[in-house]
């Protein structure tokens, strides 16, 4: 199973940063663990136990998914490109439907006529890199079984 258990709450602070600006592609390849199936976490089949099956994290499906709008808005922007690929298209749709299903109603303070939105705030969230510390102890299980028999104990 991936089960992750998020411990005490940690804070963020909600501003302007100097990170994972439009260009960054080095620090937008890391938001999601390393490798080509990074964003992936493997479980037994309950109905097959011997089957294994692929899911991917939905946290890391949200960072893919930021990161695909990103790059489709630097190639609108490099390249005049007319269209969304179906990839970005997706990723709009996806990303608005998990809002909607998980909306944060939290008020943030507004400031002049337009009522923009406060530039910087302090929030109280979950611990997200357990998020992380859990995908990669079950890929670490995953790898250990695929190096060893399918018998015996296995923590995925």
């Amino acid at each position: 199973a991936f089960n992750v258990e998020f411990g005490d709450p940690v804070a963020l602070r909600i501003s302007s940063t100097a990170h994972y600006t439009l260009d960054d592609d080095d620090e937008w390849s890391r938001i999601i663990p390393p490798g080509p199936k990074g964003h992936l976490v493997y479980i037994r089949d309950s109905a097959d136990p011997l089957k294994i099956r692929p899911y991917t994290v939905t946290l890391f499906h949200q960072l893919k998914c930021l990161d695909i709008l990103r790059r489709q808005f630097n190639l609108l922007i490099k390249e005049s490109a007319s269209q969304m690929r179906p990839l970005a298209r997706h990723c709009m749709s996806y990303l608005r439907q998990i809002i909607l299903c998980r909306p944060n109603i939290w008020l943030e303070s507004t400031r002049g006529s337009r009522a923009t939105g406060s530039r910087a705030y302090d929030i109280v969230c979950q611990d997200w890199t357990r998020v992380y510390e859990e995908a990669e102890a079950n890929r670490k299980a995953y790898n250990d079984h695929l190096l060893k028999d399918a018998s015996g104990d296995r923590k995925y």
